[in-house]
């Protein structure tokens, strides 16, 4: 029984990693841009480079020092912060 469920399980497992891997790799970069000396609103497109990272897959970078204020659901693959 056991040695069936982790037959089944490898494959499964695989296709996760795979999948993980491959969606970073097209995934659109913007930077916060906003003035660090005051928090600027997450979803106000004009404080990234590439506009509000609303979809999928967006890695979101805020290195300026600045706080990015989140009111509303925020979705990106991945978020760097310095």
């Amino acid at each position: 029984m056991r040695s069936v469920i982790m037959r089944s399980l490898v494959p499964a497992v695989f296709i996760l990693v795979v999948l993980a891997w491959a969606i970073p790799a097209n995934a659109v970069n913007t930077y916060w841009q906003h003035d660090p000396a005051t928090p600027g609103a997450w979803e106000d497109p004009l404080n990234w480079t590439v506009g509000f990272p609303w979809f999928y897959p967006t890695v979101a970078y805020i290195d300026n020092g600045g706080t990015a204020q989140i009111t509303t659901g925020a979705y990106v693959t991945r978020l760097f912060m310095r």
